[in-house]
């Protein structure tokens, strides 16, 4: 199987936000028998990882890996389809990581070509957020970007918050 993947680049405004600040939402397959959607987001206030979970995923406060599997991902429009997903992140004026974020779902509506999407998300610094965006690039990624990304999510944990609080604060 080839590393190579397709990376789909989507600008968003951000509606529910004071912020004038927009998305880039760039979403990676990882080439694997269990397939994984996991994107950067900016949305001004917030920075950071999200990783869209399976339709039979656990939807409360806890969570396993197996959530992020999703097995064959079809994208190619045969349908409009909503995708729930959980983030992680920092907020952009401090860059604090914002502990708990990930025990919240969001959703993301895609086209049914999926050149259009509108999603919601929910952060503590405004509350619920929605979005909207139309896809703007599609390019060839490669699963070291997508690892890259998977890397930064488990680095927005509550042990790394705490070593940087510490660092912060003493």
């Amino acid at each position: 199987m080839s590393n190579d993947m397709m990376m789909t680049i989507y600008r968003v405004n951000n509606a529910s936000s004071p912020y004038p600040e927009s998305m880039l939402l760039d979403d990676e397959n990882e080439p694997s028998s269990s397939q994984q959607l996991i994107a950067r987001f900016d949305l001004g206030v917030v920075t950071g990882i999200l990783r869209f979970i399976k339709p039979t995923a656990t939807k409360g406060f806890l969570y396993r890996d197996q959530d992020f599997d999703l097995g064959a991902i079809d994208m190619s429009g045969s349908a409009r389809e909503t995708r729930h997903f959980r983030w992680r992140g920092r907020d952009s004026s401090e860059n604090i990581i914002q502990l708990g974020s990930d025990q919240k779902i969001g959703s993301i509506d895609f086209s049914k070509d999926s050149t259009i999407l509108s999603g919601r998300v929910a952060i503590d610094a405004v509350g619920e957020a929605a979005f909207e965006g139309i896809r703007v690039a599609k390019v060839e990624s490669t699963e070291r970007k997508a690892k890259g990304l998977k890397y930064e999510w488990e680095r927005l944990s509550d042990e790394q918050y705490e070593q940087e609080r510490t660092g912060r604060w003493g």
